[in-house]
């Protein structure tokens, strides 16, 4: 192990760290950061995949709640059949998530009490806008 570590990190990926205290600076963590900054009780509605498909979970990063995190919810549902059903009930609700339109993200805002969506930039939705960079939209829910 302990050479296979060594290979790895000094021959293979010399740039790789072993250890990261911060996260990357991405468009995506910017986001999360500025997000962070917000009040403690704000809802999020994200990409379902969002952990995998920008590296780091909403939960996580900006300490905010969110309604649905495909990997981890779905592997809590495996002990409980309460959070099963909650679970499929939002992977129902949040299917297609990329193509997101206003009245339905309205109404995703009402029955899941939201305060923001985040979209990518290309995803224009008819919303107030707190918050964009080059990749990624924060728009009002309320």
């Amino acid at each position: 192990s302990a050479g296979r570590g060594y290979y790895l990190l000094e021959v293979n990926q010399p740039e790789r760290e072993m250890a990261r205290i911060n996260l990357p600076q991405t468009p995506w963590n910017e986001a999360m950061t500025w997000l962070k900054a917000q009040p403690d009780d704000w809802h999020v509605l994200a990409d379902p995949d969002h952990a995998w498909k920008y590296g780091v979970s909403v939960r996580l990063a900006a300490t905010k709640d969110t309604v649905l995190e495909s990997v981890k919810d779905s592997a809590l549902s495996l002990y409980d059949r309460n959070i099963a059903s909650r679970v499929a009930a939002r992977t129902r609700d949040l299917v297609d998530y990329d193509r997101l339109t206003t009245v339905r993200a309205r109404r995703l805002g009402t029955a899941y009490d939201l305060d923001v969506i985040i979209v990518e930039v290309h995803h224009v939705l008819d919303l107030p806008v707190l918050y964009r960079n080059e990749r990624f939209v924060i728009y009002a829910v309320r």
